[in-house]
């Protein structure tokens, strides 16, 4: 058992430091209410999830380049409406 431990302790280390490190989504945002930290709690465990689906998949970058470009793609999203609530649409009236 000690030795299943020891060969995984990395990942357990590896997923504590992206969901619960310094620069993480729960220690940025600090509020009271408890909905809020657990929505915070899961967005974190969440995005902590993708990178590491990432790196295995396409390729290794850092965690803030990560984090930045997520951020990027979720703001600047094509398939949302714009700012007066009408979808874009390239017709002629």
């Amino acid at each position: 058992m000690h030795a299943i431990y020891r060969e995984k302790f990395n990942a357990v280390d590896l997923c504590n430091r992206l969901n619960l490190g310094p620069d993480s989504i729960q220690y940025t945002i600090r509020t009271p209410v408890w909905y809020k930290r657990y929505f915070l709690a899961f967005l974190a465990i969440s995005v902590g999830n993708a990178y590491s689906a990432y790196c295995a998949t396409v390729r290794k970058v850092p965690f803030m380049d990560f984090k930045i470009a997520l951020s990027e793609q979720l703001l600047f999203n094509p398939w949302l409406e714009d700012e007066a609530g009408n979808e874009d649409e390239d017709e002629d009236d």
